[in-house]
């Protein structure tokens, strides 16, 4: 017990210097059309920084094994498209790709 509470309040001290910034970072949800058809899941949201800073997109991508190009097409025209909508946006692609002979 003794060691979970020094690791709750070393982990409480490493976050003090980001405490003020819990007002100002705002995220919203983004909506993405995801087709059903093509098995895949694409979630989006935005991240709004403080100070004008550029805001930082996060997109999760799951793409079920053995599907064939059009699902890699839907998820680049989706990713795309959203490029194209915050163009001053850093971007966060991840999740699941169960790419092909990508097994080590």
């Amino acid at each position: 017990m003794t060691q979970y509470l020094e690791e709750t309040e070393m982990r409480t001290s490493a976050m003090e210097p980001l405490s003020h910034l819990k007002d100002e970072i705002v995220a919203e949800d983004i909506p993405v059309a995801n087709k059903k058809h093509t098995g895949s899941e694409i979630s989006a949201c935005k991240i709004n920084m403080p100070h004008n800073q550029p805001p930082q997109i996060i997109v999760g991508v799951y793409r079920p094994p053995n599907r064939d190009v059009a699902m890699a097409t839907y998820v680049r025209e989706i990713i795309a498209t959203l490029m194209q909508s915050y163009p001053t946006a850093t971007f966060w692609i991840c999740g699941d790709f169960n790419l092909p002979d990508m097994a080590g």
